[in-house]
This record gives structure tokens, C-alpha cells and sequence, in this order.
């Protein structure tokens, strides 16, 4: 079932397009503002995102799609109240791959999701949910991982690490982003840094990784982690 994330501050507005969404058989979920977007997209994976321009915070969905773009590529509408053509263009050049101008009909959102869709359709195992890493096996769906064919025996954090890596494909997991979604409603500070460093090191072990030069978790240093994929 195909997942759109709605980022939009206007509450009624982002209600009523879940709603819609939902209506026409597609998975929604929504936000109030970009800031943990990279969190919701690395955990959520969805499909489709649909961004506000502008936000009551003072953030700006430009900037939110410039910093997605750094790492992933999941597909962004903007939507705005705005139609000019400057401000379609910065969108366009910002990395969003679509416009639309509010107030839109959920049957044209539709066809422009599906014209989406259709240019990803070549790209394979876009959906997989088996993540492999040499011998290491993460299959997402049973939850289940194996080393050289034996399952690992994870905490639940442990697990939800693996799960947070693997969902990026490689991509690079901020502290910030874990922080948001192993230990969520606290702040990030050298404690937290020290605690996600930890649980990293522990599931290494349980890896059989060589600490000093690991092949399946990866240092980004001072910023987080990524699989080898």
C-alpha cells in the first residue's frame, strides 16, 4: 500500500487530506513540521511526500527538501497557497519533483502520485524488505536477523537500531534522527551521544565486528551511522 507522509502546519487542512487520502485506499500519515522529517522518513520510509512551502515556525519546506535530498531521494509535491513562477522554480531546483498550488483535488494529487510512481517503477527492489550486508541477512517484514545464516539474539533497542539503519539503505543516520526514535521526547546532548555510541558498540560486538575497523556498521564521524550496504 503505497504511504504519503503529509508535512503541513494547518491542521484542518492536514487532517482533511489524510482523510482523503485514506478514503481512496492509500496509507497517510502526517506531521506538523519538517523538523523530524528525516526521522519519519528513515523510520516510516514513505512512499511520497507532501511538503508545505511555508511554516508557522519560520521554517522553510525549501530548506527541508535541500537537507532530504542529501541523503535520500523519496519523492517531494510541494504544496502551496503560492502559484508564482519564481517560487515553482526554486521548489523544482531545491529537489522537490513536483508543485502544486492549494487549494488542489485529491483526484489530481492522485494522478500526479501515480505519475511519479510510474517513472520509479524501474527502480528494483524499491520495496524489498529483505536487506542483505554480505552475510549479514535483515529481513524487515518477520523482524528476523541472521549472521552467516544463525539469528542474532537482539534487545530491543539493538533490534530497532538494525531496523533504523537498515531503512536508510545505506544512507547516513544522524544522532539526531536516532535520538528521535530510540529515545524520543528528550534532548540530544553529550549523555545521548555517549548512550547511542554505546548501543552501537554493543550490537558491533554482537556482530563480530572488529571495533577498530567494522565492516557493517559505519562511523560517520560527528554526525552518525550507516550500514555498508
Amino acid at each position: 500500500m503505497t504511504h504519503l507522509l503529509v508535512v503541513d502546519d494547518e491542521t484542518q487542512f492536514r487532517q482533511a487530506l489524510i482523510k482523503s487520502l485514506i478514503s481512496q485506499g492509500y496509507r497517510a500519515t502526517g506531521i506538523p513540521d519538517p523538523d523530524k522529517l528525516a526521522s519519519e522518513v528513515a523510520i516510516q520510509q514513505p512512499d511520497v511526500i507532501l511538503l508545505d512551502l511555508t511554516f508557522a515556525s519560520g521554517t522553510n519546506g525549501l530548506d527541508a527538501c535541500k537537507q532530504l535530498r542529501h541523503w535520500n531521494s523519496v519523492p517531494v509535491i510541494i504544496i502551496s497557497v503560492s502559484d508564482d513562477e519564481p517560487t515553482k522554480v526554486n521548489a523544482l531546483s531545491a529537489g522537490a519533483d513536483d508543485f502544486m498550488v492549494k487549494p488542489f483535488g485529491i483526484l489530481e494529487l492522485l494522478a500526479r502520485v501515480h505519475a511519479i510512481q510510474r517513472r520509479l517503477v524501474a527502480r528494483p527492489g524499491l520495496q524489498n524488505p529483505v536487506v542483505q550486508v554480505r552475510d549479514l541477512t535483515i529481513n524487515l517484514q518477520t523482524r528476523r536477523v541472521t549472521l552467516r545464516g544463525a539469528p542474532l539474539d537482539l534487545t530491543r533497542k539493538e533490534y530497532k537500531l538494525v531496523e533504523i539503519l537498515a531503512n536508510a539503505r545505506g544512507e547516513l543516520v544522524t544522532y539526531q534522527m536516532l535520538l528521535d526514535n530510540l529515545w524520543p521526547h528528550e534532548l540530544l546532548d553529550a549523555d545521548k551521544r555517549s548512550a547511542i555510541r554505546s548501543l552501537v558498540k554493543r550490537l558491533r560486538q554482537k556482530l563480530r565486528e572488529d571495533l577498530g575497523h567494522p565492516e557493517y556498521v559505519l562511523t560517520q564521524p560527528g554526525m552518525g551511522f550507516r550500514l555498508d550496504v
